[in-house]
């Protein structure tokens, strides 16, 4: 456990800020600076059109003309996530036993001893950006190294380094 140098909170050992006040728990490293959240992007003004249905009843791959695909890339296992822009998707480690299926399920053994939680944070698309949002995880998301604030909506920028406790990812634009 890493004890707090500013309030005496005991934290788990690979936290980077105390749970209970914020400081920073790495020896000289001043404490980040929050990135500024944006307003809870828009709400989607309607609706994608269901795709087309083709012989035999089957649906062809939704279309979404002048929306942005992207992907979240693991450092640890290279494996790759692809963001829907029509989806949600929560991002986490997950419980099947407690009925916790994310979205994006970060099941190898870096997950757990990085910091994942069970359900850390969601990305989504709205009006023509993807947002990330930290969802009161333990310990903490980062983009580029810097901490969000639990429930606000931040950008994201192709390139950026997601950071779910020290569980790197890389964000890309297709």
């Amino acid at each position: 456990m890493k004890v707090c140098p500013s309030c005496g909170n005991r934290n788990l050992d690979q936290a980077k800020f105390c749970d209970a006040c914020g400081a920073s728990l790495e020896s000289g490293m001043a404490s980040v600076p929050y990135p500024p959240p944006v307003s809870a992007p828009p709400p989607a003004e309607r609706a994608a059109p269901a795709p087309p249905l083709h012989a035999g009843g089957v649906q062809s791959a939704p279309e979404f003309p002048g929306q942005s695909r992207a992907v979240l890339r693991s450092e640890a296992t290279g494996e790759t996530f692809v963001l829907q822009p029509e989806k949600e998707a929560i991002i986490g480690r997950g419980d099947p036993a407690r009925g916790l299926r994310p979205d994006i399920t970060l099941n190898d053994d870096a997950a757990l001893a990085q910091g994942v939680s069970r359900l850390h944070a969601k990305v989504i698309y709205q009006g023509g950006t993807f947002y990330l949002v930290d969802l009161n995880s333990t310990n903490s998301t980062y983009i580029n190294g810097n901490r969000l604030v639990p429930q606000q909506f931040y950008s994201l920028r192709d390139g950026d380094t997601v950071e779910l406790g020290k569980y790197r990812m890389r964000f890309a634009l297709l």
